[in-house]
């Protein structure tokens, strides 16, 4: 997955985005997806010459479709040819006309409608880009720690410090040196404060913790919920072995504080793999 430091790193992002700053009325959102997916995936555009052509071919073949708008959790209707096409990039772009995430969707999980349009509702994407920060760390293969919690959880298994963790706990055993904090089990609908304690509801700061509330199982919670002075942190894992990725209602929830006030620079993204 990219991340905001790959946007960052293409040729003439900052004068790009200045500009658009200078003269939002002037850009074509359209063009301007297409502009980042180019670059972010380096990939080559077509030449379209008519509304039944598509935006990308890839090395491999297949025939992409580039839509944008203003940040919505699911994209709305869209006219497109679904015949056409093998995928849709979906650019959500922010105020600033930055994007935000970029969903990948199959054409064939689309629904077309009797108008033209298309249905996103009953897709499930796969996320390309986010405007996060990610982190990349490896770990030391650990032996089993606890057998019930193994038979349970079915986790990997790391050393850290000499102790034989989940990468959750790990992690948070990091951040524990600045921070409090918790993981937020929400398979087995726990808060973990080490490996082998765990807390209610009110260990958390009042005014995160109707956020993350099993009760209501509003679901997409990020791993771990850290918090110092008043600020807050918040930290996916993501591990490679097992080919793991953030799932939309992940984004929707990031979005649902960043639309409440939390800063997007707050939320990272751990990708983990083993030392080699």
């Amino acid at each position: 997955m990219k991340s905001i430091t790959d946007l960052q790193k293409i040729e003439g992002f900052i004068e790009i985005t200045t500009f658009i700053d200078k003269y939002p009325q002037l850009i074509d959102r359209g063009r301007l997806a297409e502009y980042f997916c180019e670059h972010l995936f380096d990939v080559t555009l077509n030449k379209v010459m008519n509304e039944k052509g598509f935006d990308v071919t890839t090395r491999s073949g297949k025939k992409i479709e580039i839509k944008a708008r203003e940040v919505k959790n699911t994209p709305p209707g869209m006219k497109i040819n679904l015949g056409e096409i093998d995928l849709v990039w979906y650019v959500a772009l922010d105020k600033r006309l930055i994007p935000q995430v970029i969903y990948e969707y199959k054409a064939k999980q689309l629904t077309q409608m009797k108008n033209g349009r298309v249905s996103f509702s009953n897709a499930e994407p796969k996320i390309l880009f986010l405007d996060i920060q990610i982190k990349k760390h490896f770990f030391t293969k650990g032996k089993v720690g606890d057998l019930e919690f193994d038979n349970k959880y079915h986790k990997p298994w790391v050393l850290h410090n000499g102790d034989n963790v989940c990468p959750e706990i790990a992690v948070l055993s990091i951040y524990n040196k600045d921070y409090d904090g918790v993981w937020v089990d929400s398979y087995g609908k726990k808060y973990w404060t080490n490996r082998k304690t765990t807390v209610d509801s009110s260990y958390l700061p009042k005014n995160i913790r109707g956020e993350i509330d099993f009760i209501k199982k509003r679901g997409g919670y990020w791993d771990l919920v850290l918090w110092k002075d008043g600020e807050f942190k918040f930290i996916e894992l993501k591990g490679r072995p097992s080919n793991d990725e953030i799932h939309e209602n992940q984004v929707k929830f990031l979005n649902n504080l960043t639309n409440k006030g939390y800063s997007r620079n707050n939320f990272t993204l751990w990708e983990w793999d083993w030392e080699k």
